[in-house]
């Protein structure tokens, strides 16, 4: 029989987080899965042109715990942690991260696609997983390697009905008619409370909304999410 034990797992976490800055974006999380929306990407250092493309994603991190603090304060307050089996059941995949326009892997990326037009389908459906190593975000040079990100896209993106550029993005009338396709059950990504390990919180009294919020769910008792560890944002400062 093979033997299935990684010896160096312990290296990354077996949890993917979704953090969201809201407590409401939470509880809308845990009573409808994770819907996609659109995110605004910046592709210039990969590129060495300027070109940014509003892709349909839902975004986790595979980050330890005992590092999370810095990636809470950029992406929010509230999270939920889940099984990675279950992301990697999902079709989650992390993202390759490019270090410059002229590294190797994606010189060999050009010569394989002939040209670097991000206007096809069969391209973007492998680009939307690409990101820069680091880059600019909300006016801050960050390293995006360190948020060691895994992603969720819907199967067989549509350029044309499911992506914006970035002029584009900024009709809000188009940007809110593609999420609003996104919330069709279609493209939903879909979680059990089972598949559940931490539910980060910002204070103490959020528990008590979040647990009851999940109780309304039909069949759900008190002993299916007991196993669930509430974490506060305190508690995550202080090295838990």
């Amino acid at each position: 029989m093979t033997n299935t034990i990684l010896e160096n797992e312990e290296l990354s976490a077996n949890t993917l987080f979704n953090f969201t800055k809201k407590r409401e974006y939470l509880l809308l999380n845990l009573e409808k899965n994770f819907r996609p929306r659109l995110v605004l990407e910046e592709y210039k250092p990969i590129l060495g042109k300027e070109y940014k493309a509003a892709v349909p994603m839902t975004c986790f991190c595979d980050i330890r715990l005992s590092n999370i603090s810095v990636h809470i304060k950029e992406y929010g307050n509230y999270g939920i942690g889940l099984k990675k089996k279950w992301g990697i059941s999902k079709g989650l995949n992390p993202v390759q991260y490019i270090s410059s326009k002229d590294s190797y892997f994606l010189t060999s990326f050009r010569k394989m696609t002939d040209d670097l037009k991000p206007d096809t389908n069969s391209f973007m459906n492998v680009f939307v997983f690409f990101k820069p190593y680091k880059g600019e975000q909300n006016g801050k040079n960050r390293n995006f390697y360190n948020e060691r990100e895994w992603r969720y896209v819907p199967s067989e993106i549509d350029v044309d009905k499911m992506m914006l550029t970035g002029e584009e993005y900024e009709d809000t009338l188009k940007q809110n008619n593609i999420n609003e396709i996104l919330q069709q059950p279609e493209y939903t990504l879909a979680f059990l409370f089972s598949d559940i390990k931490y539910i980060v919180i910002d204070k103490d009294n959020d528990k008590d909304v979040i647990i009851e919020t999940m109780l309304k769910t039909p069949s759900v008792t008190e002993k299916e999410i007991s196993h669930i560890i509430f974490i506060t944002n305190e508690m995550i400062k202080n090295d838990i």
